[in-house]
Order: C-alpha cells, then structure tokens, then sequence
C-alpha cells in the first residue's frame, strides 16, 4: 500500500468511528442516556442576545423548539435576573423575530412583543374565531429598576427612539368588532343560502371569483388607521391618537411623525408631529389620500414624503414628493410632475420605489412611473364577455416563463431611479430600459449601475454578468466602465472609484481618471479561495473595506490583511505577515452598525482563525503602524460575533465547541476575563454526547482535506462502532460548531452521536 493509500485507509478506518452507536455507552454511564427525538420540542436556543447602550444590562429571547418562549433580562453587574414569556415559539410562528425586544436608550427599560400562547392559538381555532376575534400580539414593558411589567393588549408594533430614552410608541389592532345578534346571523345565513341557490356550476363560480379577485386587484384600495399611543416610559402617561397608519421617531427623540387614514373623517387624513413631553400634535399637511414611503436625510434636518392627496380624486393615483424642514410649521411641495422643470411627460413619482437623501442632504432620490391610461368604460356585454387568459412563452425571452411569474409583480412595480439637486433646483432621470437599476453614491457624487438584461439567459446554465457603469447624477451622462463582468462590482462609499474580482485578482476603476488598476497582479500570494470547489471561477477572500475618504483599500488573502493604493501602489500587509506565519486567518470585525469606512490610526478588532486547528478568537492592530496584531483570545472554540455596548467598552459574545453549548459571555475590550452570562448547557447534562476532533487525509487525487471525526463518550479503541459518513464540499471549518439535537433535512451530528 503507498503513502496515499494509507492516509485515505485511516481516514476511513477512523470514520468507522463518526455518529457512532451509543448503546454501550449508555449502559457504561448509567445516568446519562441517549437523545431521542423527543428531546428536540423542549430544547432551548438563546436568539435576539443585545446588550444595553450603557453595557450593564444583557438580554436574550430563550425558546425553545416548540413551546413558551421567555424573554430573559440579566444585570451584567449584580447578576439579577428579570424573565418573562413571549409566547409561543413552535412551528408556523414568529414569535423570535416578532418579540423585537430593545433596551431603551437610557437603559431604564426593556421593551418587547408578546405573542398569544399555544393554549390562546388553539382555542380560537377550535371555535373558529374571525380574525379580529382571534388573539393578537401585546406589548411588553419591563422597568429595569425592579423587573415589573406593563402588558398592554392588542398592540401591532412598537418603536424606541435611537439616541434617546424615556418615551415609546406603539400602533394598536382595529378594537374588535361587535358579534352581531342571533336573528341578524340566521337572517344572514338564509341570505347566503339564497345566493349558493342561484350558483348553477362550479366552473362558472370558480370563474367568477377569479374575475372579481382580479377587479379587486385593479381597484384602488385605501387602507385605514388603528389606535396609536405615545407614552411616558418614567410617568406611564399616555396621549391616544386616533387613525394612524405609520409612524417614526426621529434619533434624538425630540419628534414624534405619524401618518392618519381616516374612514369616517378623510379629511384628518395627514401627515403630522408631536414633541414628546412638550405641546399637542400638529398638522403638516392634511387631505383625502395616501401618505407613504418617508425618508429623513442624515442629520435629521429633512423629511422626505409621497402623498396623493392633490390628485386622489382620480381614476389612477399619482403621487408629489412633500418635504418638511424640521421645526418649521408645515411641510411643502418639492417635487411634482405638474410643477418640476424636466419632469419627464406623461411620468409621475411612484410609491413602488423608496426615497434617499445623500448624506449632505443636497441630493434626493426617487423613482418614477408612467401615469396609468384612464379607464375605458365597458357595456354590460363587454362585462360579461368571458376574457382568454394566455401563458405566452417564446424561445428568445430573456427568463424561463416559471421565473417570469415568479417575477411578474416585481416587473409591473418597476421604476425609474431619478435624482432632484435642491441646491440647482435640477431634475435628472437616471435609469430607463436600457439600465433599469440605479443606486447613489452616499455622498450623492456619483451613481452606479449594474445591468444584467444583456446577459439573463446565460444565468441558468453559467452564472450571472453583468455591464457596469458610473452615472454623472448632475447630467445624468453614463460611463461603461467594464462588460460582462461575473458577479459584477461594487461602488466605494464615497463614490471615487468601482472596485471587482476577477481572474483572480482585485481590479480598482478611477472613476475620475476612467482608468482600470489589477491592484493585486504583481503580489506574490493569491487572493482567490484555494479551496474553492465549485464549477465555477472562484471568488476572491473578500475585502475589510475602505479606509476614511476612498483612501485605500483593505483587502484580505487567505492569511493577512493588505493596505493597497486604488491605483495598486505601495501595496502593505497591515498584519505583517503575522497570519501566514502563523497559519492565522485575520477578518475585520465592525463594532459600529453606523460605520462605513475605516479609520487608518484607530484600533481595529479581528475575528481570527488558525487555519490548522480551527482554533478560533480575537487579535487586535490598526491600519497605520509596523506593530504585529495583538492577540486578545485564542482558544479550541468557536467564538459568535461580538456585540459591543454603544457608551461603555462592554462586549457580548457566545462561545461553543461541539460539547459546549453556545452560552453567552461578557467581556472588556481586552477579552482578558470573561464572564458567563448565560447557563443553557445544563440542559445537556442528562444527555450522552461526543467529542469532535481534526483529521487529515488525502483525496483520490493526492489533495491534502481535512475532516471532522466524532466520537461518542467513552470511546473504546479496542472496539468496533457503526460508521456513518457525510461527505458535502469543505466541513472541516465547523470543527467547533455546536449543533441543537433537531430534526431537519440533513444529518444531526448531536442525535446520531447520542
């Protein structure tokens, strides 16, 4: 037997071993047993895990796979505990990602969604409750001070404000309505059973409700307003507004905005704003209509709307874009097709498309639609005319026609991206159908487009390219700056240059010189992923990002991180080299949700890997400097992302191995003594398990693989096992990854194992 053959033996010989029986280990450990799929409905998960602005409070959602979920409230100083129930967690339910649970700014409170219970659900199943009958979402408020809770019935949704405690908002359900008297309900019934009477067949009725689904769909409906209280987390006070269809604190808390849609009194229908704590609500625009898809730019001095309110009498709706200073009284018209030189004819601002303000807050974009043909009226014969529907489908089209349904209302919504300057007053038209989507630059600089029309009908058979262009959004005048691109590019934050991956390397275009960089070419380690094992050109590791002002680029090899001009000059590893030696994989790690480029003299954390342990941990550097990276923690471990307090140098992590649950720890910056904050391993402890390991092999082609090898508890080397193999592309990264005992539609290591 050669070398080659020998390694692949022991290989397999060992995986003799993986998923093993635990039958003998059972009767050997007494009080432990096997997992069964009994085990799995109880078993609980830690999700939603944040920590407070100030870093002294830590809280988690604990559900388990189908039962009461709880959520848990933990003082990182004196360990107190506050824990209530959300509601149900299992199957057909959202309860972890409804219960939205936040601290408020100022850490006084936590506040979060309540669902109804399994017990709520299946009652009003049983009795066939109506839909506003049937139990409905509450919302939970938990003063920090001594873990009391508010519940307040009915609530659809809730909001905090960012950067500012003390108040929060939320929108009621419809109140119920009132079940109607025994003689109206057999009166009812005698008139539906007329009416099933008069149907003669099941096609002609199947017919006409997909007639009058379909006059549905093309009649405008107007949707109303529910119940909305603001309240006073330190008083309890409450201000009850009536109508309210959306609404939004600004950052700094000092405005309440929200939107009326009133059925009995349309024209209270507006836009309005209240200072919490201070005056009553006022108006900043009102009028019969619609009131939607609001924007403020980032300084928080602008409001950004649509409203049809100025043409809601008619057959189709149009839409104006209003906007209101904030502070001032009202909110005014800034951009319409009737009044805004340029506008395209016969096109008006549409709701299908979000607004956006760059980040001065010069530039707004919107998208825009042609105006709908009025109606034709049609005779009671044209009425009652049976309509042939018709799948068409033709060899040049530019998707299958499955995926074209699937398409198809994404299509009817489309439209054309457009900017407006309010410095020059000046409106451009960005997009149309020869490039049909466009995005803005930030700072509003620049626009940036990928069109992927040219080349559709290659996506089934050899993945997707893409024509890419610059867009002037002053004249709107459009720049090629590379064809059929695969997987296409990207735009740098501040809008100086386009930057892709391709053939292998990193390629930078200079947006203002129009010149392309292979910024990588001439280094001598690769940048796409060796061991990439698809049929397909491999990607590149990635990149860390952009250093402030599109200075740089930081770019990542298997190993290090490299500091790299735009136009590829004095290229630099900022780790030193450290990772390769060392066989560390370095990986940025952005603490900050609200940053976007990185600071070159700034301390940076990295999420490090050794690439031949799989032992997992944190170092940390900075861009500018020689000094190598700092290791903070390293261990046999897999380490979650780490949530950092925004005013405290507080952390929050998990850490797991396939033997150890993912519990939650809390650290400094430093990561020199963490604390355990959470406790769900113990629901292991009745439970045989198993231990992972490492092991390297050869392929049939005398590639050096790794793989995982698990063994159950007390493994006997004298004896033989079952075997069951898992082979699916590169495992050997979740080394240390703990897997819940849970069905699913691949193996479950844990149950198998057990």
């Amino acid at each position: 037997m050669n070398r080659k053959s020998k390694l692949v033996g022991m290989f397999l010989v060992l995986a003799l071993v993986f998923f093993a029986s635990g039958m003998s280990s059972a009767s050997q450990e007494g009080a432990k047993r096997p997992l069964t799929h009994d085990d799995y409905d109880s078993w609980k998960s830690i999700v939603r895990a944040s920590i407070s602005v100030d870093g002294h409070w830590f809280l988690y959602l604990e559900t388990p796979q189908d039962g009461e979920a709880d959520i848990v409230v933990k003082n990182l100083k004196t360990d107190k505990v506050f824990r209530h129930t959300i509601g149900y967690s299992g199957e057909d339910t959202d309860s972890e990602r409804a219960a939205n649970p936040r601290f408020s700014y100022d850490s006084s409170h936590a506040v979060f969604i309540i669902s109804p219970s399994k017990e709520e659900i299946k009652k009003a199943k049983k009795e066939k409750k109506k839909e506003d009958q049937k139990p409905k979402k509450k919302l939970g408020i938990m003063s920090l001070s001594d873990g009391s809770i508010t519940v307040v019935e009915r609530v659809k949704s809730y909001k905090l404000p960012e950067k500012a405690g003390g108040w929060v908002a939320y929108l009621k359900e419809a109140p119920p309505k009132e079940e109607k008297k025994e003689e109206e309900k057999e009166k009812k019934e005698e008139e539906e059973k007329a009416v099933e009477k008069k149907v003669e067949k099941k096609k002609e009725e199947k017919k006409a409700e997909e007639e009058k689904e379909e006059k549905k769909e093309k009649e405008k409906k107007k949707k109303f307003g529910t119940p909305f209280v603001l309240r006073s987390l330190k008083e309890g006070t409450e201000t009850v507004f009536e109508n309210v269809m959306d609404y939004r604190f600004t950052k700094d808390g000092k405005y309440l905005l929200y939107t009326v849609s009133s059925e009995k009194e349309p024209e209270t229908d507006g836009l309005y704003s209240i200072q919490p704590g201070k005056g009553p609500s006022m108006p900043l625009l009102t009028g019969t209509g619609n009131y939607s898809k609001w924007t403020m730019d980032k300084k928080e001095t602008k409001l950004a709307f649509l409203t049809d309110r100025d043409d809601y009498e008619a057959d189709a709706w149009t839409f104006n874009l209003y906007g209101w200073k904030v502070g001032e009284a009202k909110a005014s018209l800034w951009i319409s097709h009737t009044t805004t030189p340029g506008f395209p004819e016969g096109m008006a601002v549409s709701d299908k498309s979000n607004l956006s303000f760059s980040e001065d807050g010069r530039v707004m974009m919107f998208g825009i639609k042609e105006i709908p043909e009025p109606k034709e009226e049609k005779s009671d014969e044209e009425e009652d005319e049976p309509k042939p529907k018709f799948d068409l489908w033709h060899w040049n089209d530019p998707y299958p026609q499955p995926q074209q349904k699937q398409m198809a209302k994404r299509i009817r919504d489309n439209t054309w991206e457009s900017v407006y300057h309010f410095g020059s007053k000046t409106f451009v038209k960005l997009a149309d159908e020869e490039i049909p989507e466009v995005q803005l630059s930030r700072n509003g600089k620049m626009a940036f487009a990928e069109n992927i029309w040219p080349y559709t009908k290659m996506v089934s058979y050899d993945g997707s390219y893409f024509d890419v262009y610059v867009i002037d959004p002053k004249n709107g005048k459009r720049t090629l700056v590379k064809k059929k691109l695969y997987r296409g590019a990207s735009l740098a934050p501040n809008g100086k240059y386009v930057y892709w991956f391709h053939d292998k390397n990193w390629y930078v275009y200079d947006i203002a010189a129009k010149t392309s960089a292979n910024i990588t070419g001439e280094l001598d380690v690769r940048f796409d992923r060796e061991d990439w094992d698809t049929p397909s050109p491999p990607r590149g590791y990635g990149i860390a990002g952009w250093t402030d002002g599109d200075g740089s680029i930081l770019v990542y090899d298997k190993f290090d991180i490299w500091e790299i001009q735009p136009d590829g000059s004095k290229p630099r590893m900022i780790t030193e080299g450290f990772g390769r030696k060392n066989d560390l994989s370095f990986r940025y790690i952005r603490l900050d949700p609200e940053q976007r480029t990185i600071d070159p003299k700034e301390a940076i954390l990295f999420r490090t890997t050794n690439e031949e342990t799989m032992a997992r941990g944190f170092y940390r550097d900075r861009v500018n400097g020689k000094k190598l990276p700092e290791k903070l923690l390293m261990a046999d471990k897999s380490f979650g992302y780490p949530t950092k307090a925004e005013k405290a140098d507080k952390l929050i992590f998990s850490r797991s191995s396939f033997e150890e649950y993912p519990d939650y720890w809390a650290s400094d910056m430093s990561f020199k003594s963490p604390q355990k904050v959470t406790d769900l391993g113990k629901q292991m402890d009745p439970f045989l398990w198993g231990k992972a390991e490492l092991r390297d092999f050869l392929s049939a082609d005398g590639m050096p693989l790794k793989g995982i090898l698990i063994k159950p508890d007390n493994f006997d080397p004298n004896k033989k096992y079952p075997l069951m193999v898992y082979i699916y592309e590169t495992l050997h990264q979740g080394l240390h990854r703990y897997r819940n005992p849970s069905p699913g539609t691949s193996v479950n290591p844990s149950y198998y194992i057990s």
